[in-house]
């Protein structure tokens, strides 16, 4: 990857994983906005580590566009099907705008 010159600061880890604790380690809540296979991963780890109680930061999806609605839909679907439980599902914040985003993590 390439240095963002102009960065205040950069952290430099040896393995993905690394680097996905020095952002669990630096941040005080998740906002997740639409993205692909990647975001996808890092916020079922994130709710995963949330309900498992390795945190206790706001996981928030802040999705405007209903790009994630569908997964909301599949995510409900489970709960009906008893796969997950509604104690699951309440470790996340869904909202359709920046500010109600930033209401839920409490700002």
């Amino acid at each position: 990857e390439l240095a963002d010159p102009e960065a205040d600061e950069m952290f430099v880890v040896d393995t993905m994983r690394n680097r996905k604790q020095k952002m669990d380690d630096l941040s005080d809540a998740f906002i997740i906005l639409p993205g692909g296979i990647g975001t996808l991963e890092e916020f079922f780890e994130i709710w995963t580590a949330k309900y498992l109680g390795f945190h206790k930061k706001p996981v928030v999806v802040c999705d405007p566009d209903g790009v994630f609605e569908q997964l909301r839909v599949a995510l409900d679907y489970l709960v009906d099907l008893n796969f997950m439980n509604l104690k699951q599902e309440a470790h996340i914040s869904w909202c359709r705008d920046i500010p109600s985003a930033l209401k839920a993590i409490g700002l």
